[in-house]
């Protein structure tokens, strides 16, 4: 058993080792976890260089937004125009199983009249309220944001290019980390959230999030400046300057939580990336163009088909790493069926690699 003392943030202590902390809500959804969101975020854009955008001015909207209105009956999409520029949010989350609201051809136009969710999109019909609440006009969710015609992807491969700079540019991203589908929504309920609530900061190891072996969600954390992650313990939050949680009064801020040495880091980005799912296997390149384009754009290396150009004597010696492969499940085939990368590039094998 691992106990934590600590005193409440107005309560003094004569013991300089014990410090504040705070008494976690049994929902996110409550006043107190909004206020305090807002709270991290406004502290980061007013005082975290790191965090700042290289501009002063609003960003650019991307193609479609949600725009979040001041109620559910004004919750719509919209299509932006060039130059169009506001605060947006961005959500993180995991499709699963369920079958939410998605934007199609033959739905464009209801949806930018009125934005219905049903029982399956409770994500989306939750991350839309708690952004109206952080006072943010815009959410931008993949789903509704980019058609997801099935016999025709033109826009989907237009748009998806696009996601480095919407995560990038985003006010703040919302991480969905205690669902395993759009149904489950953003607020991990309160049967859920008390037992994890033991382990809060314990030595126990806490429940890696669903999210976090979606493949999709690698370059959504490294490209977003700053998260706020619905976990099953607490609200978190993550910028590149430090760390912070519900229960904490501090921040962590020793070592901040991205660093931007990015072409160090790629053969760990790329380990953790295979063992990641992937709905489809043609999205291997896909879910990790966005990140490669915008390490190619801060620095003067060129991406070859998953290698960086400049550390490529070290990159090509990958190798299917079997006995990372997950137990109870059959072997990765050698190749894909369809020729997605030259031989000499790991995205070229299904599964997890190593170097």
């Amino acid at each position: 058993m691992v106990v934590e003392f600590y005193t409440l943030p107005d309560a003094p202590s004569i013991w300089p080792g014990l410090g504040p902390g705070r008494q976690v809500s049994t929902n996110s959804s409550t006043d107190e976890c909004v206020s305090l969101a807002r709270k991290w975020l406004q502290g980061c854009l007013s005082s975290h260089p790191e965090c700042r955008r290289p501009e002063p001015s609003e960003p650019q909207l991307p193609t479609r937004v949600v725009a979040v209105g001041s109620c559910d009956e004004e919750t719509r999409v919209v299509v932006t125009k060039p130059g169009d520029r506001g605060e947006y949010a961005a959500l993180s989350h995991c499709w699963g199983g369920a079958h939410p609201t998605v934007l199609l051809s033959s739905n464009l136009e209801a949806l930018q009249a009125k934005l219905n969710f049903d029982t399956s999109s409770n994500t989306f019909r939750e991350a839309v309220s708690f952004t109206r609440r952080l006072g943010i006009p815009y959410l931008w969710i993949d789903s509704l944001c980019i058609l997801q015609d099935k016999d025709d992807l033109s826009d989907w491969e237009r748009e998806a290019p696009k996601m480095s700079s919407v995560y990038n540019s985003a006010t703040v991203t919302l991480s969905a980390a205690s669902s395993s589908d759009t149904s489950g929504g953003l607020f991990p309920s309160q049967g859920i959230r008390e037992p994890r609530q033991r382990i809060v900061h314990s030595l126990v190891e806490p429940e890696a999030p669903h999210l976090r072996a979606r493949a999709w969600v690698l370059q959504e954390d490294q490209l977003s400046p700053r998260m706020l992650h619905f976990r099953k313990e607490e609200l978190a939050w993550t910028c590149s300057s430090c760390s912070r949680c519900e229960c904490r009064i501090r921040p962590d801020d020793d070592k901040p939580y991205r660093s931007r040495m990015f072409c160090l880091q790629w053969p760990t980005m790329v380990m953790d990336y295979t063992r990641r799912s992937l709905t489809r296997e043609r999205d291997r390149i896909a879910a990790l163009s966005g990140l490669a384009g915008y390490i190619e754009r801060c620095t003067t290396d060129t991406f070859f088909c998953g290698l960086f150009y400049e550390d490529i004597s070290f990159q090509l010696l990958w190798y299917i790493d079997r006995d990372a492969h997950p137990p109870r499940q059959d072997p990765p085939q050698a190749r894909f069926s369809a020729p997605y990368a030259p031989s000499w590039s790991w995205m070229s094998v299904p599964g997890p690699i190593s170097y």
